[in-house]
């Protein structure tokens, strides 16, 4: 007789149970589970186990993680998308073991990226970095993928993990939702899950969608033990890198969880002689406790969930010594606390601080301290705010010292400054971000309550300060409150922290000793710090050592309001040097490098506008047009800080886009990774597929369309407006036709018989066109050309006695490859039919016809017949010229 499952057992299955019909999917969805998950681990070895013994041992871990009362409360829609999810989150690492799922990964920026990082960088053959930009990439991908697992057909297999269709359609989407959250920042789950409350589903009951979905991260985080890491799973697995080995080697002998009263508690089945991987796994642990009290007081704080979760800790990890008796260690082996001892610093860096992180970015410390200086100013002025005390003008201070011992990189500000507690456990605790934390709030509730938001969001940018030298010391004082001095004297090193008298001096100061390497990373100091916060809402002052005295460079709030155009743009030509690099490049070379013609009044003017440059500017923006049409860099900014440098066509300038989702590192979204490569002493931008994930393209546009339309309007002043044709289409596509038809400029070609071409605005083209019955239109030709080809076709008409409007300049075009396709398939490269029709055969659209489409729109307006009359008429296609034509009939009134 076959034995129940286990999971049958639990007191979330009972639950679930209630309902007979959801219990019956989440068993029916297991077997496919099972086997999509076998490949988690061929496709990623190096990973402890994600099969479904993962997936069932989640149900014990639940009964765990709550209380019977607790899990009695499950409603049966709330224990079906808990269940369900335990079967759906982890399987997106799954991605690459179908041929279509691999296809669809390597589109992927994450894998583009990684691959990038692991040939450029890394300087692996190229079958090595594919096979590791493919385990990056699915892992980085993994929870979003679950949204489509859950709802959609699995990539390749062409069956659905849950086959009820009825199931499916209710719940599954939110069982994605669920699934993909647990890689989510808990801010993101509030703010996406927690605003919908409980949501109705077809038992009436409803569920409370983020309260399941903190039970999941919590349920999921907690299954940390020796399951994961089997003896005998290690032995069978292909490959395990050796930075892997001690992920399994931290899980191996840990028993667990269990809990006691409010707490999980976890053991070891013999002492471990493996002190880094027992450290690990005191970080795990650690990490566990710091997601049940981030997870407690998000749901405390909401009246559907207050009195729903219970458990607030694991027991130990106050301190590593109180862990180690729980988790054991080898006899004489005692743990050193990772936060305040500099000897576990090392691990830090290289986890969190330093290449793994940030990549190839070597000023990145420079970013994190100013952007560490900003949060604390931000912070002092909204706590005033909300206080109604006085405000302080904020200010920065970055300067490099050279004292007899060493020169030194200070960044001071006139912040809020920190107290012992935030210097101990968050300044140098490992990932313990304040901003998130209870002790926050107690501190400043009244800046919290004001809507005080930090662009720090990990707890880590501190540690990269490291990069720069291993010499570091912080000297802090906050209002009414005594001065630390934290001294820490390199990794692998012990640290103090000096406390003294206040001296009234509000604020903070870093100072780090530089290496001998990163002298000349900081040689051009104002560049970098203006490349990197530029955007800031107060100064920033820097000062450097001259041959006598000092150079000081004060970098205004809004300063690049007051710039000319072509400062502008030649600050964002030179950002990637000057932010990644410290170094000068001279304009024409970074313009050759990226392809870009930049804004120079020698230039040929009939590509673009022939007097000043078209500008936008905002608050948070300032954009330029040359009117070119040719790729240009938008800086984008948040929270006044640089985040990446996005193309933009037909746009230069700078963006605060305000609060955005940013990995950790802060150098961008990951759909939108980017580096700088030198080829030839040049720098050019490689980047993944979607490099305007901001919409910043949208943004230009929208801000800039009223300036464009005044400079239309402006264009006959300067003449040559027939010359300017290709320009004028080209500014119809990017910024909408609808500023054709109202423009005041003589834009539409019309030849009146004898064969006379004049220009006319849209108001002039529909008055001469009103009493006319027909008219010869064309593209991507002349006026004889469509004469021509009309006689032809119309040899009863004398149409050399038609007005005609023919357009040379609209961007359609017959590629190569199509127009061998349709003379391969059709022997001829001559058609006829409808508008729609030709330009699907063409594979084009409408979207390439901005001059042709909208010239048609006013003449359907002046002869009172709907525009689609007149695509649906007789159209004529050369597919090896590309001439597009049409004698376009007025449809006689009925």
């Amino acid at each position: 007789m076959t034995s129940l499952p286990t999971y049958r057992d639990s007191r979330l299955f009972k639950a679930l149970s209630k309902n007979a019909t959801l219990a019956g999917a989440v068993e029916s969805m297991r077997p496919i589970a099972a086997r999509v998950g076998r490949e988690v681990a061929n496709q990623l070895p190096e990973y402890t186990d994600h099969s479904i013994a993962h997936m069932d041992a989640l149900w014990a871990v639940a009964d765990s993680v709550l209380t019977t009362a607790e899990t009695e409360s499950l409603t049966p829609d709330e224990a079906f998308l808990l269940a369900a999810s335990f079967y759906v989150h982890d399987l997106g690492m799954a991605i690459a073991a179908t041929p279509v799922g691999l296809t669809r990964l390597k589109e992927s920026s994450e894998y583009k990226a990684e691959l990038e990082m692991a040939q450029r960088v890394n300087n692996l053959p190229p079958e090595k970095a594919e096979a590791l930009a493919i385990r990056a990439a699915a892992r980085k991908l993994h929870a979003h993928e679950a949204i489509g697992l859950a709802t959609q057909l699995i990539p390749g297999v062409n069956q659905y993990l849950i086959e009820s269709a009825v199931v499916r359609t209710t719940y599954c989407a939110t069982v994605g939702l669920i699934a993909a959250s647990h890689h989510w920042p808990l801010t993101k789950v509030a703010s996406e899950l927690g605003v919908r409350g409980r949501v109705p589903f077809n038992t009436g009951e409803g569920a409370d969608v983020a309260y399941v979905a903190c039970l999941l991260r919590v349920i999921d985080f907690a299954h940390i033990n020796r399951e994961r890491a089997s003896h005998l799973e290690r032995a069978l697995r292909s490959s395990i890198a050796a930075d892997s080995v001690v992920h399994w080697d931290a899980q191996s002998n840990i028993t667990g969880p269990n809990r006691d009263g409010n707490q999980l508690v976890y053991g070891s089945t013999q002492p471990s002689d493996d002190i880094e991987a027992w450290w690990l796994f005191y970080e795990l642990a650690s990490g566990l406790e710091n997601e049940i009290r981030g997870v407690s007081e998000y749901l405390l704080g909401r009246s559907e969930s207050r009195s729903r979760f219970s458990l607030d800790s694991v027991r130990g990890v106050s301190t590593p010594e109180a862990f180690s008796r729980f988790v054991l260690l080898g006899k004489g082996i005692s743990p050193v606390d990772v936060r305040l001892q500099p000897n576990s610093m090392e691990r830090l860096v290289e986890l969190l601080g330093g290449k793994s992180l940030y990549g190839n970015d070597k000023l990145v410390p420079i970013r994190e301290l100013l952007q560490n200086a900003r949060d604390a100013i931000s912070l002092r002025r909204t706590d005033a705010t909300a206080r109604s005390l006085d405000l302080v003008d904020g200010k920065i201070v970055v300067e490099i010292k050279k004292e007899p011992e060493g020169t030194w990189l200070c960044v001071s500000d006139n912040g809020t400054g920190m107290s012992r507690l935030v210097m101990t456990r968050y300044l140098v605790g490992v990932a313990s971000n304040y901003w998130k934390s209870a002790d926050f709030y107690s501190d400043f509730s009244a800046a919290a309550a004001k809507g005080f938001s930090p662009a720090g969001r990990f707890g880590i940018g501190f540690l990269s300060v490291f990069m720069l030298g291993n010499r570091v010391e912080v000297e802090t004082e906050k209002y009414g409150g005594p001065r630390f001095l934290l001294r820490l004297r390199g990794v692998g090193r012990r640290g103090e922290l000096i406390e003294r008298s206040g001296t009234g001096q509000v604020g903070t100061q870093i100072r780090v000793m530089l290496d001998a390497e990163c002298h000349g990373r900081v040689s051009h100091l104002a560049d970098v710090v203006r490349a990197r916060a530029p955007m800031l809402e107060f100064p920033i002052i820097v000062r450097t050592p001259a041959e006598s005295g000092t150079n000081e460079t004060t970098i205004k709030p809004g300063w690049w309001k007051d710039v000319t155009p072509e400062e502008l743009q030649s600050f964002t030509l030179q950002w990637f040097a000057a932010a990644y690099l410290g170094k000068r490049e001279e304009k024409s070379r970074v313009q050759e490098s990226r392809g870009l013609r930049g804004w120079d009044t020698s230039l040929n003017q009939i590509s673009g506008w022939p007097a000043q440059p078209v500008e936008s500017a905002a608050q948070d923006s300032r954009f330029v047009s040359l009117g070119l049409m040719q790729a240009s860099a938008v800086l984008c900014c948040s929270r006044g800080l640089a985040v990446s440098i996005v193309e933009v066509e037909d746009a230069f300038g700078v963006c605060d886009v305000g609060d955005i989702e940013l990995t950790a590192s802060r150098a961008g979204r990951i759909d939108a990774g980017e580096e700088l490569w030198e080829y030839g002493g040049r720098y050019r931008i490689r980047r993944g597929a979607q490099s305007d994930s901001w919409g910043m393209q949208d943004r230009a546009a929208k801000g800039l369309r009223a300036g464009v339309a005044r400079a239309l309007d402006g264009l006959p002043h300067h003449g040559m407006v027939l010359s300017r044709m290709k320009m004028i289409a080209n500014v119809a596509e990017r910024y909408g036709t609808d500023l054709l038809e109202v423009t005041k400029l003589p834009w539409i070609p019309v030849a009146e018989p004898p064969g006379n071409v004049l220009l006319k605005t849209p108001v002039d083209f529909a008055t001469s066109v009103a009493t006319e019955r027909e008219l010869v239109v064309a593209t991507n030709g002349s006026h004889a050309t469509a004469y021509k080809q009309a006689a032809l076709v119309h040899r009863n008409i004398q149409v050399s006695n038609l007005r005609a409007v023919a357009f040379e300049h609209d961007p359609f075009h017959v590629d190569y490859s199509k127009r061998s396709e349709l003379e391969k398939e059709h022997e001829t490269l001559k058609f006829e039919g409808s508008l729609d029709h030709l330009l699907e055969l063409a594979g084009s659209s409408v979207d390439e016809l901005p001059l042709l489409w909208t010239m048609l729109g006013l003449l359907s307006r002046a002869w009172s017949v709907d525009k689609s009359n007149l695509a649906t008429g007789t159209w004529h296609l050369n597919a090896e010229t590309g001439l597009l034509w049409a004698l376009a009939r007025r449809v006689p009134e009925k």
